[in-house]
């Protein structure tokens, strides 16, 4: 949380809440090349409706409610040495209100559970993974 910009006391209060761990949600539907995406977190519940096709756009960041501008597309990635890449919606984008990088997402389907890995500007990768509901 450090690496993307959480103080010292929201990283305490998301550890006394156990952050992230069973309560965090992603409502998922698409069309075609639309894509929209509900967040709830501790922090509030926020709402995407994107396109994926290489555009830049405007959004909300879903943790944090920050403008951010994203760039959406379909990749090959690869998830486990070895194996042969997956197909990944990936994110990349940049805060508006503080020009900075965020972290590149990636979506992809890893079992029966969908998984969001982040990677941060300095290369950390951490990985969510959601059960379907």
């Amino acid at each position: 949380m450090r690496e993307v910009g959480f103080s010292y006391l929201d990283r305490c209060a998301a550890s006394v809440m156990s952050y992230g761990v069973g309560r965090m949600t992603n409502e998922v539907t698409q069309s075609g090349d639309e894509i929209g995406v509900v967040s709830w977190s501790p922090k509030g519940t926020f709402t995407n409706m994107l396109r994926i096709d290489g555009s830049e756009q405007e959004t909300v960041d879903p943790l944090e409610g920050r403008p951010i501008r994203v760039v959406l597309a379909w990749e090959a990635l690869l998830v486990d040495a070895g194996a042969a890449p997956v197909p990944a919606l990936v994110t990349r984008g940049r805060r508006l209100d503080v020009d900075e990088n965020l972290p590149e997402n990636s979506r992809f389907l890893h079992g029966e559970e969908m998984c969001l890995q982040q990677t941060s500007p300095s290369g950390l990768v951490v990985r969510r993974y959601f059960k379907r509901q």
